[in-house]
Order: C-alpha cells, then structure tokens, then sequence
C-alpha cells in the first residue's frame, strides 16, 4: 500500500505533477505487484488533487494512469467526492476525467454525483 500524499510528493516536481517523474516511480512497483496475477489499483491521489482544487494535474495523472493501464494488465479503480467538482470548470474536468475510464457512475446515494455526469 502507498501513502497517497506521499506519492504526489514522489511524483511532484515544483508543486506539480510530473511525468517524468510518475514513470520512474510508479511502474516499477506495478509491474512487481502485477508479476503475481492480475491487480487492482485503487489511487487517491487525483482524489487529493481534486480536493484541492488542481484539476488540470488530477487529468494529467488520471491520464498518466491510464496510460500505464495499457502497457499492464491492471484494473484501476477511481473514486472521487462529487463536491470537487461543482463549478464549471469542475464540470468539464470531471468529463475529461471519465473520458479516461472505461466506466463512470454515481451511486443513488450520490445525487450531487448523478447531477454533474448528467451534465458532463
């Protein structure tokens, strides 16, 4: 298990994401952990970024992720608080985001959720 905030330092240049930075970091421990058979990543840290408002970086990882997603056999799995993501802005980032997943829902427990990926 990774500390989420500890891995947006790691993978962090200047108070971004970068890269360069996420491919050295990041599939290494992946390909050691999917050697065993088929994993399952959970990831917080766009969950982080979103909290804090950095849209533009929580994309560019969610994009980083699924990028690593087709070069090995991983299922990532994305959970997000619906409340990141109510402006306008927040609404076209949570597009783009779920652009990026293969499946995209919300819960009925999560009508806010239901609300933005209508509207996305």
């Amino acid at each position: 298990m990774l500390d989420a905030s500890e891995l947006r330092v790691q993978i962090s240049r200047n108070g971004a994401i970068d890269p360069v930075r996420f491919r050295k970091a990041v599939p290494p421990i992946v390909h050691s952990l999917a050697a065993t058979g088929r994993l399952r990543v959970y990831g917080e840290t766009v969950e982080l970024l979103a909290e804090e408002g950095d849209l533009a970086d929580a994309l560019l990882l969610e994009r980083l992720w699924h990028d690593l997603a087709a070069e090995i056999p991983i299922s990532l799995l994305c959970g997000y608080s619906s409340a990141h993501f109510i402006t306008d802005g927040g609404r076209l980032a949570l597009r783009h985001i779920c652009e990026t997943h293969t499946c995209s829902l919300a819960t009925d427990e999560d009508p806010l959720g239901r609300y933005l990926l209508a509207l996305a």
